[in-house]
């Protein structure tokens, strides 16, 4: 996760500014050139992989959002998953100069690089959803609760 790994560019770090959310559900400033310092100190190669996969990298919105009781908070995008972009990097995780000198220096040290990218799952204000929101599963379930709260009642179960 990037944002959790290495802030290595202190000028791109900034947390979401909201008394409703809890330091481990912001940002902790985790970003490309924390990642990239790691390669070329030989970090990975040291553990002996061969690939890197990084947490969605694109851009994501910027209030917070959801809702978890225990204990009560929100959350910020720290994980990458709430995009409003399907191409533009994150400015809190680096650019596109950034990401292509990551992968430049990977690639000299023999490391793949994933890019996890999440194709079901976009912010509100992303314009694919603006522009069809009918595509979307619904938020609110009959019984008036938010299906983004119901992990652990609606597990995908095995037949």
């Amino acid at each position: 996760m990037v944002d959790r790994f290495k802030d290595g560019d202190k000028t791109n770090t900034k947390q979401v500014k909201n008394d409703s959310i809890l330091l481990k559900a912001n940002y902790y400033g985790g970003d490309l050139k924390g990642v990239l310092d790691k390669i070329k100190e030989g970090y990975f190669n040291k553990l002996g992989i061969n690939t890197v996969w990084l947490s969605p990298i694109t851009q994501n919105q910027e209030g917070v959002y959801g809702l978890w009781s225990e204990p009560m908070t929100k959350f910020s995008a720290y994980h990458g998953y709430w995009s409003i972009s399907n191409t533009k990097i994150d400015y809190r995780f680096g650019d596109t100069k950034i990401f292509k000198e990551l992968i430049a220096e990977a690639h000299k040290r023999n490391l793949n690089v994933l890019l996890d990218y999440v194709a079901n799952h976009v912010h509100k204000e992303h314009p694919l959803y603006k522009n069809n929101p009918e595509w979307a599963t619904p938020l609110y379930l009959p019984d008036g609760t938010m299906n983004t709260e119901k992990w652990d009642e609606h597990r995908l179960i095995p037949i």
